[in-house]
């Protein structure tokens, strides 16, 4: 990992973070259902959005900075993530709107 003189670089990896009040992907897949209606996840949905709630991401680059490793690669990641059919469905459930799988083709018009 290539870098200046007296510099020390640490990779973060980070999912998808959230608060307690906004959970940013979700927010706009909440906002786009109740546009377009119905809740929709793209072919059989089990693709995964793993994600954090931000003070964790917080706490873990304090924890990073004060280790101060040259060099390390930190995962703000414990989870394999939720299958975003599950996403859609709880969606779904919280907004009484039916639930489908869309093609890719029409994800994009969605």
């Amino acid at each position: 990992m290539p870098s200046s003189p007296g510099a020390r670089v640490m990779v973060m990896r980070l999912p998808q973070a959230h608060a307690t009040r906004k959970q940013d992907r979700v927010t706009y897949q909440i906002k786009t259902a109740r546009q377009q209606s119905p809740v929709a996840y793209v072919g059989e949905g089990k693709n995964r959005l793993a994600a954090v709630h931000i003070s964790d991401a917080v706490r873990l680059y304090r924890l990073a900075l004060a280790k101060d490793q040259a060099g390390a690669r930190y995962h703000a990641v414990g989870e394999e993530g939720v299958a975003l059919r599950d996403i859609a469905e709880a969606i779904g459930a919280g907004l009484k709107m039916p639930v489908e799988s869309i093609t890719s083709e029409e994800a994009a018009e969605y």
